[in-house]
């Protein structure tokens, strides 16, 4: 009946020996992690688009002067439908994506000059579209070393979620990334 209940303490021993200091750091900790939960996930996204010597290159030269204007025009840049390219569908894709941070192109020598364009002109910085220096199938590196340039390019320490887009490659219009 008269009995006061013991008040709870925040350390085992039943004593509490913060210091002004240690509340301090436990107060910036806590705001540290409130901040880290509020933050949006970071993804980088790595378009792939250094095929070279393609079969449809050969194509399109062989197919006459019709065709003339799209000769040396990387695949991933030729027109598809209504004069949008290949690689504005995927970007239009990649633009909706709220947690896609980071963009980088990963192309070959051959075409670099092309992809820097129509990455700028889209406000993506030159220095996020990467030359492999391949200028022949026989050179080329292939999917997996593109990958890696992009990724050492962008600093990647595997602290981000990855996605790797084949740029080249035609989807349909209600997949989604």
């Amino acid at each position: 009946p008269g009995t006061a209940l013991p008040k709870k303490h925040c350390c085992a021993s039943l004593r509490c020996a913060t210091t002004p200091a240690q509340r301090a750091t436990d107060a910036a900790f806590t705001a540290l992690q409130s901040a880290h939960r509020q933050q949006p996930p970071t993804t980088i996204c790595v378009v792939l688009v250094a095929s070279v010597d393609s079969q449809l290159e050969q194509e399109i030269l062989d197919a006459g002067s019709e065709y003339q204007h799209l000769a040396g025009l990387p695949k991933a840049l030729l027109p598809v439908s209504g004069g949008k390219r290949v690689l504005d569908y995927w970007w239009t894709a990649i633009e909706s994506q709220r947690q896609i941070s980071d963009v980088y192109l990963v192309t070959n020598a051959k075409s670099f000059k092309h992809f820097e364009r129509w990455a700028t002109a889209r406000g993506l910085p030159s220095q996020n579209v990467v030359n492999d220096g391949t200028t022949t199938r026989a050179s080329s590196l292939g999917a997996a070393r593109d990958l890696l340039l992009a990724l050492n390019r962008c600093g990647y320490n595997n602290d981000r979620d990855v996605v790797v887009v084949a740029g080249d490659s035609l989807f349909h219009r209600e997949f989604d990334l």
